[in-house]
């Protein structure tokens, strides 16, 4: 199964926040994936395993956990059904059910993804301390992980310290520089701090360099320049906002 959470990041995190950030991943369908016949049983815990991923990967979160829970009562110790029932759940909204299935994940296998599920779970429960205990955990197991530094980033502003989450902005800028998310995210700080709203106009900058059609990019720059007294060029980003929120 896809992990469904990672392109997830910002809606999960942003729901409850004031950033106008987006995640710099577009959301891509999941891949289409060989299902076994709806109705039909079996004794074999990969038959539902792979039923309910593709059940997932459909979008039928109800029909998956409940092939998971087959799956588990066949096997267990199967870590990947607890952690993609976790993912289902998180997905319906069921963060306590979700984070009981990353508990249980992570007692088989401590993968960096589940540490990095379980945060985005709690994220959502507005623990941000736990969250943020949870993302650093799955950086230490995968220093490569740039979705949990971008994750440890908004955590660390909703708690409103934006000092630690520019550099986890930037330490994820670091990790995967030609993704525009994090240069949003980051320049959301620098003018949440009061301080840095030239800095701010950089990262935008970037930030649309890379996906010209981002609209949170254009309106945070656009506050940006209304705040630095440049109003001509704030309302041509107001302009450009507008027209890609319409679609155009």
């Amino acid at each position: 199964m896809k992990n469904l959470l990672q392109p997830l990041l910002t809606a999960a995190l942003l729901a409850a926040a004031p950033l106008t950030a987006a995640s710099g991943e577009d959301v891509e369908p999941p891949a289409a994936t060989a299902q076994p016949q709806a109705g039909a049983v079996s004794a074999d815990p990969k038959f539902y395993m792979a039923r309910a991923n593709g059940y997932a990967d459909s979008g039928d979160y109800e029909l998956a956990i409940a092939d998971y829970g087959r799956a588990l009562k066949l096997d267990p110790k199967l870590a990947e059904a607890y952690e993609n029932r976790g993912v289902a759940r998180h997905l319906l909204e069921n963060f306590d059910a979700a984070i009981a299935d990353f508990n249980a994940a992570l007692k088989l296998d401590a993968r960096p993804s589940v540490y990095y599920d379980r945060g985005l779970s709690r994220a959502r429960k507005r623990q941000y301390d736990r969250a943020i205990g949870d993302f650093s955990r799955a950086l230490a197991l995968d220093p490569k992980m740039y979705a949990a530094a971008e994750a440890r980033g908004l955590a660390h502003a909703m708690k409103k310290d934006y000092d630690k989450a520019i550099a986890d902005f930037t330490l994820a800028i670091r990790l995967a520089p030609e993704t525009a998310g994090p240069y949003v995210n980051r320049a959301t700080s620098y003018g949440y701090t009061g301080r840095y709203y030239g800095l701010a106009v950089r990262d935008f900058s970037e930030a649309i360099r890379l996906d010209p059609d981002l609209p949170q990019a254009y309106l945070g720059r656009a506050k940006a320049y209304g705040l630095l007294g440049e109003t001509e060029k704030a309302a041509a980003d107001e302009a450009k906002f507008a027209r890609l929120s319409r679609g155009y």
